[in-house]
């Protein structure tokens, strides 16, 4: 490994142009961050299968920055995660999670804690067996404590206090959010709950979450994990 190479979470990546590739990510020494990789329509020296969403690479950037973004001269998986992306189930839930840690995570200053929470959940969610239905619910309820936000602990360093307003966001999924953070992911399965609470409670949490970020938190995959953990 190179010295000046650092490990990223892809988020969300696209094409630019026919010539270049943005991903935007959050790193382990950058917080969130934008990068640019040059690698043409029919570039066999990159693998651009492993920019899928919620994808751990180790990147080795060059000096050169087009902007302000980062120049990737190389990068490589560090894990291997053929059941997210294998398993429709676990799939959809790394492209929800991906989609609230690009939406909701903002700074750009490296926290150590929050992406080392990060990198060990995805490990999580590979290697779970059982309770994967409630496996979003359980991220949300520790990325809230992450980011300041959680109402568990709401004086935690950090944060400031939490408006009354804010808590009757919450209403009703006050139990359910302590009972998730409290819990071991690997005890996941022993919380049963239908479908239906599932989804309301996640409607809740991200109009807690929009609220403390002052922007509307919408997820586009949300409806998919709704049909898919109906049951």
């Amino acid at each position: 490994m190179e010295n000046n190479s650092f490990k990223l979470i892809v988020l969300h990546s696209f094409r630019h142009k026919e010539w270049g590739v943005v991903i935007r990510g959050y790193s382990n020494q950058h917080g969130k961050c934008s990068l640019y990789l040059k690698a043409g329509a029919n570039s066999k020296q990159h693998n651009l299968s492993l920019l899928h969403p919620l994808s751990p690479i180790l990147i080795t950037p060059v000096k050169k920055r087009i902007g302000e973004m980062i120049n990737i001269k190389e990068y490589e998986p560090l894990f291997k995660l053929s059941a997210i992306r294998e398993d429709i189930r676990k799939g959809s839930i790394a492209l929800f999670l991906a989609e609230i840690i690009l939406k909701s995570i903002r700074e750009v200053e490296q926290n150590t804690p929050l992406y080392n929470f990060l990198e060990s959940s995805i490990v999580l969610l590979e290697e779970k067996s059982v309770g994967v239905a409630n496996f979003h619910l359980w991220f949300l309820s520790h990325l809230l404590f992450h980011l300041g936000y959680s109402p568990i602990y709401p004086y935690q360093s950090g944060s400031a206090e939490l408006l009354e307003e804010s808590l009757s966001l919450l209403q009703g999924e006050e139990d359910l959010l302590r009972s998730l953070y409290t819990l071991s992911a690997d005890s996941l399965d022993s919380i049963k709950i239908s479908g239906r609470r599932r989804s309301q409670f996640l409607t809740k949490v991200l109009n807690y979450l929009s609220y403390h970020q002052n922007c509307d938190i919408e997820s586009l995959s949300l409806p998919i994990l709704q049909e898919l953990f109906s049951d």
